[in-house]
């Protein structure tokens, strides 16, 4: 089966991302290691830089990233769909996709989460 035909779209937040299963079935976000966050991270987490994923959400605790820059550095980590529902910062946020099990409800991004809380 061609790559691309294995692409699904879930809507995190009202928002698209694609993902695609993984070799034991697991769906997953596709990774993306140009995502400024992500870029930060040591190899081993998919970026060039020194940090790992602990480091930025301590960051992110103290208010120096938004929430929905938080969520997408880890989605652009190829977190599971499971997975990521499992993360406490994103317990309320909705996922939409085309397997009923891995969806819930929720609220949509809104203006409030594209702003950093610290100041």
């Amino acid at each position: 089966m061609k790559e691309q035909e294995m692409e699904k779209t879930v809507h995190v937040g009202g928002l698209p991302y694609p993902a695609r299963e993984d070799d034991k079935g697991r769906l997953r976000f596709v990774k993306d290691p140009d995502h400024p966050l992500v870029k930060r991270m040591m190899p081993i987490f998919g970026g060039t830089g020194s940090e790992d994923p602990n480091t930025i959400g301590l960051e992110y605790g103290r208010g120096e990233h938004s929430l929905r820059d938080y969520a997408e550095m880890n989605i652009a980590m190829g977190y599971s769909i499971d997975g990521f529902e499992d993360l406490s910062s994103f317990e309320e946020i909705e996922v939409r996709c085309d397997v009923p099990h891995l969806c819930r409800a929720g609220r949509r991004f809104g203006p409030e989460d594209e702003i950093p809380k610290a100041g």
